[in-house]
């Protein structure tokens, strides 16, 4: 694959960039969150709009507690945004409970433009970012609008239902794994981007379906903070630039990739992304 580019994808004149509105939570490391898609989504040549759906007590090495924003100042800050701008795609992360979710699901609805969902239910290092029911609310409500989900293994079957546990996830055959895919789809979820980052083998193997096209990677040594957040928030700039599907797909993925390559560390636990342009 070439480099990351987007000279030319910008439907916007000289100076102007198109938004990408992001509503996650907020990782004061910097590594994952809000600050991560800024980062990413800015890098790519579109401008971030961010929308914060929870607070996190976190340092690299885990979260250890978090306390979602109310719905309805989600809401309000979301209805402000709306009434003065254009979206050109949105960027879901951590959403932490399902009243958040019934909440501003109408709104985005509204904007009628792609929305890239990563579905963030625990940190990086298996601290749960989720409350009980929200999965089924997910499902219900969210999925459905959605135009490309990006989970990991223990996410896909987490919002299945197959199993939840990590390790076991870890160990799904790929029919086993089709079969969830082919879950989520059936439920009208338009894309689905299975990130197989928790599997065991030589290379990370992404997949996208329903085109069930694979991309792999070399597995690189070491633990990253805030890597899917990188992947799908590039997704979202890509979209937002007016590139198909199957190009942001496929140039998010190299992104995120050099982003790990050049990742570094502020501390003795996970690295963080170096999400620039190269």
């Amino acid at each position: 694959m070439g480099s990351t580019s987007t000279k030319g994808f910008s439907r916007r004149g000289s100076g102007s960039r198109n938004n990408v509105l992001v509503i996650a939570g907020h990782d004061p490391t910097g590594g994952a969150g809000v600050v991560a898609d800024a980062q990413t989504i800015s890098a790519l040549g579109a401008h971030p709009v961010t929308l914060i759906s929870a607070h996190t007590i976190q340092d690299t090495q885990g979260v250890n507690s978090y306390q979602p924003v109310p719905p309805e100042l989600v809401v309000q800050q979301l209805e402000t945004l709306k009434a003065d701008m254009e979206f050109a795609a949105v960027k879901l992360g951590m959403l932490a409970n399902k009243s958040l979710v019934e909440a501003i699901v109408p709104v985005i609805q509204s904007l009628n433009t792609p929305i890239v969902f990563d579905p963030v239910l625990a940190s990086g290092a298996g601290d749960s970012l989720s409350d009980d029911g929200l999965v089924e609310v997910l499902c219900k409500v969210l999925l459905p609008q959605v135009k490309i989900v990006t989970p990991n293994l223990p996410e896909l079957f987490c919002l299945t239902h197959m199993k939840a546990q990590e390790d076991d996830a870890a160990e799904k055959t790929p029919d086993q794994q089709k079969a969830a895919v082919r879950k989520l789809l059936e439920g009208g979820v338009e894309h689905v981007l299975l990130t197989g980052g928790h599997a065991k083998s030589k290379d990370v193997v992404n997949r996208l379906y329903p085109a069930d096209k694979g991309y792999a990677w070399p597995r690189l040594e070491g633990e990253y903070h805030g890597s899917g957040c990188t992947l799908a928030s590039a997704i979202a700039a890509l979209l937002a630039n007016g590139v198909s599907i199957e190009y942001a797909v496929e140039e998010a993925q190299e992104f995120t990739w050099q982003s790990l390559v050049g990742a570094y560390r502020i501390s003795s636990g996970q690295s963080i992304p170096l999400r620039i342009r190269r």
